[in-house]
């Protein structure tokens, strides 16, 4: 059984639903004992550069599966929202765009580069369609104003469209499960990919 498991993916796209119907199915599954909510616990967050953003995040989330490599109690798993290969296709997609400047790209894929730790990642990547319907529902909500509000240009179909096509390119990975949504047929795939029987 995988001690951590990342869920990747365009934000929209389901992971936190399909993380809380996963916790619903097993007590052996439990949420990380510590995250941080950068816009709700980090006032100055808004007003640091891109690629400033970037780069804690890529820290944190670094810091993340270092702290998750062992199980939190034996025969646990913690399944964790957003890892490295999130801040990964999202440099990408800031840096095919001209978000971020090419040299201060170039220091986030450094730091990308030296990272080593294993990082099994249930990648969801619904069709940008979907993902396109899911956001707008989710801004008439008004579910995460704040969010919405700093990050509107992660939005754009450009935008999305490029952070769609980063998240494709790493589907193939050997240590990565490709979801195109997160209903039963999906819940029951990651179980038995967590457990290592998945065919």
């Amino acid at each position: 059984m995988l001690s951590s498991v990342f869920f990747s993916g365009p934000h929209g796209g389901g992971k936190t639903t399909l993380i809380d119907r996963l916790l619903d199915t097993s007590d052996r599954y439990r949420p990380p004992a510590f995250e941080i909510d950068f816009l709700s616990e980090f006032r100055s967050f808004p007003t640091l550069d891109d690629w400033e953003r970037c780069l804690l995040r890529l820290y944190h989330r670094m810091y993340i599966a270092q702290s998750n490599a062992e199980p939190s109690e034996p025969g646990t798993c913690t399944l964790v929202s957003r890892g490295v290969r999130d801040s990964e296709a999202y440099i990408r997609a800031y840096g095919k765009l001209g978000i971020i400047p090419a040299e201060k790209v170039s220091i986030l894929e450094h730091v990308l580069a030296g990272y080593r730790q294993p990082c099994p990642t249930v990648l969801l990547n619904p069709p940008l369609g979907v993902v396109r319907e899911r956001l707008g529902g989710r801004r008439k909500a008004k579910v995460r104003a704040q969010r919405d509000a700093v990050f509107s240009f992660e939005d754009t179909d450009d935008f999305l469209v490029a952070l769609w096509e980063a998240f494709e390119d790493m589907s193939s990975r050997e240590d990565v499960l490709l979801l195109r949504d997160n209903e039963a047929e999906d819940i029951a795939r990651v179980r038995q990919w967590i457990a290592g029987t998945a065919s």
